[in-house]
């Protein structure tokens, strides 16, 4: 059942986490990849030439990095270099109007990378004990043979499927840095949270898309939530959820 968490505060989503780990025992995150980390490593080899990178710097601190950065030659021949063999196509003249328009972003889009990159393995590092296993889900095709993900997953991904076990003492990760389903997304973190009872999706988010829904057991769960402050977009039914084998036949 499709959730509206546009209005959840942050009381109500500890006690959806609270909820969720009494009646689950699997948690899973999401890791994207850029489809261009090439050219963000160029642009890291620039302001940050030390391989082994510890991120000193915060998310509010992103926009003044890339302005300090934005007059640098070096950055300015990549970006060039990334235009003329990516666009704009060659009835689009190109001049350093267009470069220094894309600049900025360009900067920004690589410390976001950095820093989404850095939290994760943060992440992954404080909850090492937790761990299962990993599942890379490079096209919908093979992602969608796997157990864990075929329930709640069905587009295409490019990335990594993190599965760690869930319990009481997960709850403070969970809740310390998020205020919503809606916050476990790039570029501050691990994204998409989902929770499993053994191998079924109970509950399944894509937050960048804004998009999250909860497989009631009963029209009592289906209550119970409603009285914790969970908004849902439709009403409990008892009939049969569409599976991605039905979507095939439409």
């Amino acid at each position: 059942m499709d959730v509206d968490v546009s209005n959840m505060t942050f009381e109500i989503y500890k006690n959806l986490i609270r909820y969720a780990i009494q009646k689950c025992n699997i948690v899973s995150f999401f890791r994207r990849y850029g489809q261009n980390r090439k050219f963000h490593e160029k642009i890291r080899s620039v302001i940050f030439p030390e391989r082994n990178l510890n991120i000193n710097f915060s998310y509010e601190e992103i926009e003044n990095i890339a302005k300090k950065y934005s007059d640098n030659i070096e950055i300015k021949k990549y970006c060039l270099s990334e235009i003329l063999e990516f666009g704009p196509n060659s009835s689009f003249p190109i001049d350093f109007f267009y470069i220094n328009s894309n600049l900025l972003f360009s900067i920004k889009y690589t410390l976001e990378w950095l820093y989404y990159d850095y939290n994760i393995e943060r992440f992954i590092e404080r909850n090492h004990s937790h761990f299962l296993k990993k599942i890379d889900s490079f096209f919908e095709e093979r992602m969608l043979e796997q157990k864990h993900i075929s329930d709640c997953r069905t587009l295409p991904l490019y990335g990594t499927e993190y599965i760690f076990c869930l319990d009481d003492t997960m709850y403070d990760e969970l809740v310390s840095m998020k205020d919503s389903i809606y916050d476990w997304d790039f570029p501050k973190g691990i994204m998409d949270i989902c929770f499993y009872k053994d191998d079924k999706c109970w509950l399944c988010s894509e937050a960048h898309e804004k998009v999250c829904w909860i497989e009631c057991e009963n029209r009592e769960e289906y209550e119970y939530l409603k009285s914790i402050g969970i908004e849902f977009n439709s009403f409990f039914s008892t009939e049969i959820p569409i599976t991605i084998d039905d979507l095939s036949k439409l």
